[in-house]
């Protein structure tokens, strides 16, 4: 046998992998439409924006090297789902989807063991359910029809006389936590909670001494079904609290989004936590105040409103930071280009994820 015909080719078809080149392609048409004026953004919001099209280009390989077609099958929906997600088609962005679509991993993983090795059709069969097992994901969790049991709570606490400054920490397991103002005249914070059965909301009397007064938010109890089956958009916290007084919040939520806009109130402090999730944060316009924003997995909005005066200090790991071409940074400091009104100085810490500074008008 001569040498060339014993040497093993680098894949079962002998067929090298393709996946950079394209990526390389993509990323450099993304480029060239972006300098023809074509696509009206910038390449780190680009990149925000079609990140999930590394799925895509995975399965495209897989298809190529004519291995792995399950898992081509779900890079495929995958890649295509999360993109219609950040393009606004869908109602959740890609982290919001990955949040409930995950099981889709476990299916396809076990789809993979049972038709490797088996005939082509087993294969084909197999792809063809991950797509369908997907789809039936997103036409669940698109549907209006009730999944779970819910139960709503009001939340309503009355703005103490003395109160001069005010304290409001929040702590959920799972779900949507969305903050504004203001309360009606005359309460600390109202608004309701949305609660899946076997939840309910801890007792939270007002504490109240001299002129500040706190108060704590939190579930207690065990949910009986996990995040991937709707209890994301069943558990929502939809709260408004007063505009009359300097407050401090802090929220911490294990897996969801937290959608917080503090326009229009009287922010002293902020402490925002997030395990797995999307944090949007929406800063007033003209009151200075410090912030600490971090989390493990996902993604970091800060929305900046036009001439208001913003420095970041970035501590993220494995997280890139996407900021108008304007902004100013220095050795991990990012800085807004008006610097003549009150100073917002906020920290961020994200581990694995993305992170995105907007300006809003």
């Amino acid at each position: 046998m001569s040498e060339q015909s014993s040497v093993k080719p680098d894949h079962p078809t002998g067929r090298r992998s393709i996946f950079w080149p394209l990526a390389l392609v993509l990323i450099g048409v993304f480029f060239l439409l972006s300098n023809l004026g074509m696509l009206d953004a910038n390449f780190g919001s680009l990149l925000a924006t079609y990140w999930p099209a590394i799925f895509i280009i995975g399965a495209l390989d897989d298809i190529y090297k004519r291995e792995n077609f399950v898992g081509a099958a779900l890079g495929l929906g995958l890649g295509t789902a999360l993109i219609l997600g950040n393009l606004g088609w869908l109602p959740w962005n890609a982290f919001g989807l990955l949040l409930r679509l995950w099981p889709v991993f476990l299916v396809a993983w076990g789809i993979g063991l049972l038709v490797k090795g088996r005939p082509g059709w087993a294969t084909g069969l197999g792809a063809l359910l991950v797509v369908l097992v997907m789809g039936g994901i997103l036409w669940l969790g698109m549907s209006q029809l009730p999944r779970v049991t819910r139960q709503t709570e009001t939340v309503s606490m009355a703005l103490p006389a003395e109160a001069e400054e005010a304290t409001f920490n929040i702590e959920a397991p799972v779900g949507k936590i969305i903050l504004s103002g203001p309360a009606a005249a005359g309460q600390l914070i109202d608004g309701e909670i949305g609660l899946l059965q076997g939840l309910k909301l801890q007792d939270h009397p007002l504490n109240t001494t001299g002129t500040s007064t706190s108060c704590t938010l939190r579930m207690e109890g065990h949910a009986a079904i996990l995040p991937s089956t709707g209890s994301l958009s069943q558990t929502e916290w939809d709260l408004k609290i007063t505009d009359a007084l300097p407050v401090t919040i802090n929220s911490g939520l294990a897996v969801g989004e937290q959608l917080l806009d503090l326009g229009g109130l009287q922010v002293d402090s902020l402490n925002v936590q997030i395990a797995v999730g999307q944090i949007v944060i929406t800063l007033p316009e003209t009151d200075g105040f410090s912030g600490h924003i971090e989390g493990a997995v996902g993604e970091i909005v800060i929305r900046v409103p036009a001439g208001a005066h913003v420095r970041i200090r970035n501590r993220s790991a494995l997280a890139p930071v996407f900021a108008p071409a304007d902004f100013q940074r220095t050795q991990g400091l990012i800085e807004s280009p008006d610097q003549t009104g009150e100073l917002i100085e906020l920290e961020i810490a994200q581990a694995v994820g993305l992170i995105r500074i907007e300006v809003v008008r």
